[in-house]
């Protein structure tokens, strides 16, 4: 009858696939018909669907295709290792995908590092910080916003770079540190209101600064360009008198570059500088057997140490006046000149005095000034005061004192205040 397999073909070794490359031929149930010519599908057919084409390749599963020989069945099923990579790393960004190790499966989706995984440039400094991968395959490199500002010149340092100044430096966006003026800035070498001086670095105000030049004006940012280091406790007071009693101790007030000076009874600083030769952090002339003092001059001073004076109760200043102690003239020639050059240098400040209410008028006022100006500072001056020797280890020393006279805006009469302050340069000791 009809249908009767006559050449069975390869669909009884494989009956699952339907003898795809050599099928069965089957009579035509008609008298003197014979078999039907063997019919072969011609080498490279299908037989076999494997994983397809997705996600990078057939490499998973692939396709098994007929030989094109007669009786020859489709091939066995074949399909990838799990360690077999179907899809190569294509970057930093991305992964490599391996198959699924099992049949029809294809090769997975395309997968990236997660997001913020590491990439590219490692740089981390003020303008730049290591590029990371965005999670979709992309390396993105970090910069630092333009106008941020960097310490420069070194672009490597992260955090406070002593030979750097954050206000004369920038980033420009892409990566780099540069030459920037940031105004409005504590350290950007301009005099702007708020600052009783700039000097163009961010030192921290204790000299020598780093690159090895004295430093006279605090310029690091916490203290706002203020001689006295944005702390009243570094006021020097002229006398000995209790404070809360004091009533003309705020008429003149010094600053004296001197760290490690013990404070008076009363926890302030001691109107009594002593300095040991050669030590670095309060002598700053380079010579043996005598110190240089670091000295400012200040005024009509509101300081919260000194409850009891006020310029506004003072009702200002009418006279400033620098004098030597007459005793020191009576020394060794040369010692009484420095001395009388210590007072002259002072006297001549107390007449060039900065008003942090006026800073574009710079260091141009003196008496009489009225109570509204407060805090009016000359600018720095180095006084020399002798050891007498230049010896390490000998006991001797010298002493420099200075007064200031004033006279505060009271009517009909003013009060009259002297404001002492005694420096004393110690022989330095045996290494």
């Amino acid at each position: 009858p009809a249908g009767t397999v006559c050449n069975a073909g390869t669909d009884a070794v494989d009956g699952s696939r339907d003898a795809v490359c050599d099928p069965q031929e089957v009579c035509s149930g008609f008298a003197d018909d014979p078999c039907p010519p063997d019919f072969v599908r011609p080498a490279g057919t299908v037989c076999d669907v494997g994983s397809g084409n997705p996600n990078g390749g057939s490499v998973c599963d692939p396709d098994e295709v007929c030989s094109g020989a007669a009786d020859d069945p489709c091939p066995a099923d074949s399909f990838a290792t799990s360690s077999v990579v179907c899809r190569a790393d294509a970057g930093e960004c991305d992964v490599a995908e391996n198959c699924p190790g099992s049949p029809d499966q294809a090769c997975p989706v395309d997968s990236f590092e997660p997001s913020g995984a590491s990439c590219g440039d490692a740089t981390d400094n003020d303008c730049t910080n290591p590029d990371t991968c965005d999670g979709a395959g992309n390396c993105l490199a970090n910069h630092e916003p333009a106008d941020t500002q960097c310490w420069g010149p070194n672009p490597d340092s992260n955090g406070f770079n002593p030979l750097g100044n954050r206000c004369k430096y920038a980033c420009d966006g892409g990566g780099q540190c540069v030459s920037h003026i940031t105004l409005n800035c504590c350290g950007n070498g301009i005099v702007e209101a708020g600052e009783q001086c700039d000097d163009g670095n961010q030192y921290s105000g204790l000299p020598p600064a780093p690159d090895g030049s004295l430093e006279f004006c605090p310029s690091d940012p916490a203290f706002n360009c203020q001689f006295v280091a944005g702390t009243s406790s570094l006021y020097v007071r002229g006398s000995s008198r209790a404070p809360a009693t004091d009533v003309k101790a705020c008429q003149v007030e010094f600053v004296v570059v001197n760290p490690n000076n013990p404070p008076d009874r009363y926890g302030l600083a001691d109107y009594r500088q002593t300095c040991v030769d050669q030590d670095p952090t309060c002598d700053f002339d380079p010579l043996p057997g005598r110190c240089g003092f670091i000295t400012v001059a200040c005024a009509n001073v509101s300081d919260p140490n000194l409850p009891a004076c006020s310029p506004a109760a003072n009702n200002g200043l009418r006279r400033l006046e620098a004098r030597p102690l007459l005793t020191a003239l009576g020394l060794n020639p040369v010692i009484a000149a420095q001395y009388q050059s210590n007072t002259t240098q002072m006297a001549a400040a107390l007449t060039h005095l900065f008003d942090p209410s006026n800073p574009g008028a710079g260091f141009t006022n003196q008496a009489p000034l009225f109570a509204s100006q407060q805090n009016l500072c000359s600018e720095p001056k180095i006084l020399t005061v002798f050891s007498a020797s230049n010896r390490p280890n000998e006991s001797a020393r010298a002493r420099f004192s200075l007064r200031v006279f004033s006279e505060d805006g009271r009517v009909p009469k003013g009060r009259t205040k002297r404001s002492v302050l005694r420096l004393t340069c110690k022989a330095r000791p045996l290494p």
